[in-house]
């Protein structure tokens, strides 16, 4: 007498039902991903912006005075606007000891990231030395070289950040920020020492 076995397997259908429900949980799960790595960006700027304020209130606590290559009123080095391409490198060579004309112990203030190849750099030195943020964008610094305690800062700045309300003075000696994602969200995207 012939026994017919039936198949233990997977019909088709469930298979396909199978398929779909693991297609709907990566659709769920890689906005998330991308949100957990925006959010991890927005921290390493604030780490960096909080290690170039200290570094130059160090300067000043040595020295008696604030780091400048010039005199005068407050100064701004860095990221004025969203296209975040000015320089900040004369500024780190003094907080680093390079400059030892400005800095003539040759203190170190500041650790920098090792210098990455290019121009176009995301997060770290550029070839010029340039201070880029997690989004390629140079660092700015503003510092009050008038000691009235007041930076003001870049309209690009005020304009791209929410938190301000239109002012563009802020009651502290030195002012740090990264423009942050401008391709995400134009206007609310910096991120700064007054946040």
């Amino acid at each position: 007498m012939l026994s017919l076995r039936k198949i233990q397997a997977f019909t088709l259908i469930e298979l396909i039902t199978v398929i779909t429900i693991i297609l709907i949980l990566m659709g769920l799960l890689i906005p998330a991903v991308g949100y957990i790595q925006e959010m991890a960006k927005k921290v390493q700027a604030k780490n960096d912006i909080a290690n170039i304020a200290t570094a130059v209130r160090g300067y000043y606590t040595d020295y008696g005075q604030y780091p400048t290559p010039t005199s005068g009123t407050a100064a701004s080095y860095g990221a004025v606007s969203a296209s975040g391409t000015d320089a900040n490198s004369s500024l780190l060579a003094v907080l680093t000891g390079t400059d030892t004309t400005t800095n003539p112990r040759g203190i170190a203030f500041i650790e920098l990231p090792p210098s990455k190849s290019g121009t176009s750099v995301k997060s770290g030195l550029d070839s010029a030395k340039n201070w880029h943020d997690p989004w390629g964008q140079t660092y700015g610094i503003a510092i009050d070289y008038a000691y009235s305690n007041t930076v003001q800062l870049p309209t690009g700045v005020v304009n791209a950040c929410g938190s301000l309300s239109g002012s563009n003075t802020l009651n502290t000696g030195v002012a740090v920020w990264s423009m942050g994602n401008v391709k995400l969200s134009p206007t609310n995207s910096v991120v700064g020492t007054w946040q």
